[in-house]
């Protein structure tokens, strides 16, 4: 719907002027129909790079205490590393059902820039 009225707006910003408008007159217009089609794009992709950042941190997180886990004696043993490797998936399963949480809000606020 939005690149519609986008396109629909640029077809009226000829046909208002006609046969003898000006290219540059046709042009701001156009460039003002389509500021609407951007703002949604960039709000979208701000969207995007905000969930990919935070899902991220948690990954650093849980990496982060796994290797806080890990002891100097541990590094041959494989049972205890084995521990620490099921607490990393453990945790990195988690990170992402709560990311996936995320995902319906972050679609409503991206739909309501596309009205």
């Amino acid at each position: 719907p939005l690149g519609r009225k986008m396109h629909t707006c640029i077809i009226s910003c000829y046909d208002k002027a006609g046969k003898n408008g000006r290219k540059e007159q046709i042009e701001q217009c156009s460039q003002q129909c389509q500021i609407p089609y951007q703002t949604a794009g960039n709000a979208t992709q701000q969207e995007i790079t905000n969930f990919q950042n935070r899902l991220n941190r948690a990954m650093m997180q849980c990496n982060d205490d796994a290797q806080g886990m890990v002891t100097p004696d541990m590094q041959d043993d494989p049972r205890k590393m084995k521990r620490v490797e099921d607490s990393l998936l453990k945790c990195l399963e988690g990170a992402i059902q709560n990311s996936n949480g995320g995902l319906k809000p972050m679609r409503q606020r991206i739909e309501s820039h596309m009205s």
